[in-house]
């Protein structure tokens, strides 16, 4: 049983599995280049979900098992699927709260205040009653649901999944302009993939309201950057927040440094954080579990989200 360790600290992870786990055949990834070449006589992938691609999954024809320790949790539906990293999706999570309320709220013109010295005040509008729009719902999306509730948010989402806790109503991808047209702030939050690029795009921009803000936690390359540069720009939206990009990280003659209403967030939802103590036991018992052929014992199991859908 091959198993690839796709991960910026795959070689830390690696020596401290094969301590617990010396039948395991291991190899290290640290760098797409590295996985990229090995990964298609591996039918075990130990990974961070937001450094696989679509092309990737394609060149694991052998896969059986992958065990991901941070999301987003994609897949080949044909394989036995299995998380860690709760700590991975509550910091995702809580940093769609942070860029969803510091975007309402208009923080940076409070930051740019401060900085002029200027004291000024506006209304503050509630969370509460508004409806937020999820696209894309995997994982860190419902964390998220159960965060918003809290505040008394109606929550919707674009996904394929047919009922999802929290969520009032589910909207398929060929209804994507009417559930945004009806939310006050969209989130979106899938991977970037052919089916997902661009999914936010000018037209669907165009279905928001006026008053409507855009946050994006997906992938780089699910929102169209030009279309959104121009909302901002006409004043056709609110405000948005990013924290990923087509081009990671921005250039600094990057014309989305300078859009009014748009706060920039570098990739700070994807900083990594390594497998805890917690979760290398548990991968350890998977693993040995793998190695015996024994999938039934494998812990942590989830369904599979297909790796070409969202």
């Amino acid at each position: 049983m091959r198993v690839v360790v796709f991960d910026p600290a795959a070689d830390d992870i690696v020596s401290q599995l094969s301590q617990l786990v010396p039948q395991a055949e291991l190899i290290a990834a640290p760098v797409s280049l590295d996985c990229h070449r090995v990964i298609g006589n591996a039918t075990g992938l130990i990974a961070r979900g937001s450094m696989l691609t679509s092309d990737l999954y394609d060149l694991a024809s052998h896969l059986r098992w992958v065990h991901l320790v941070a999301p987003p949790y994609v897949a080949p539906s044909d394989v036995v699927l299995t998380v860690t990293g709760g700590d991975a999706i509550a910091q995702m999570a809580e940093l769609g709260m942070l860029l969803m309320l510091a975007s309402v709220r208009k923080l940076s013109r409070s930051l740019m205040n401060q900085r002029m010295g200027v004291w000024d005040r506006w209304a503050q509008p509630l969370i509460r009653s508004k409806t937020v729009c999820i696209v894309g719902v995997g994982a860190v999306a419902e964390k998220l649901a159960s965060i918003l509730l809290v505040f008394g948010a109606k929550v919707t989402g674009v996904t394929r999944r047919a009922a999802v806790n929290g969520f009032t109503e589910l909207y398929p991808r060929e209804r994507i302009h009417s559930a945004v047209s009806n939310a006050d702030i969209v989130i979106a939050l899938c991977e970037n993939s052919t089916e997902t690029h661009k999914m936010i795009d000018e037209s669907v921009i165009a279905a928001m309201r006026p008053d409507a803000h855009l946050i994006g936690l997906a992938n780089g390359g699910v929102i169209d950057e030009n279309a959104l540069i121009e909302a901002l720009v006409q004043n056709r939206i609110a405000g948005a927040a990013m924290d990923d990009f087509q081009t990671s990280p921005l250039r600094g003659d990057d014309p989305l440094w300078s859009v009014p209403n748009l706060i920039v967030s570098p990739r700070l939802g994807r900083f990594p954080i390594g497998p805890s103590a917690a979760d290398i036991d548990i991968i350890s018992q998977n693993l040995a579990a793998f190695c015996a052929d024994d999938l039934d014992r494998l812990a942590s199991r989830i369904t599979a989200i297909d790796h070409k859908g969202y």
